[in-house]
């Protein structure tokens, strides 16, 4: 009989010593928390459907330009092309 108290004292202070350990709380450490806490995905709103209207504008190809100077090579005089919308130069053939 005796022996059986102290086995059933050994395995009390066996399970007070791996409750103050912490490896047999069902949690975790507070570092396995925070750390399950930070790598946890973050939740998303569902897409909002996207609606397009059948009738779109598309405005034409224009390019605004800021103001540019000038200089003929010539005489040298420069002058300054104002800004503005300019049409798209041609596009190239090669290169």
């Amino acid at each position: 009989m005796a022996s059986r108290v102290a086995s059933g004292r050994a395995f009390a202070g066996a399970l007070v010593l791996v409750a103050q350990l912490g490896a047999g709380t069902p949690g975790g450490s507070p570092a396995e928390k925070i750390e399950r806490s930070v790598i946890r995905p973050v939740s998303q709103a569902p897409a909002s459907p996207v609606e397009r209207s059948p009738d779109i504008s598309v405005p034409d190809r224009e390019s605004y330009a800021p103001p540019s100077p000038v200089c003929g090579a010539a005489s040298g005089e420069c002058s300054t092309v104002p800004a503005g919308v300019h049409p798209l130069p041609d596009p190239r053939l090669g290169p």
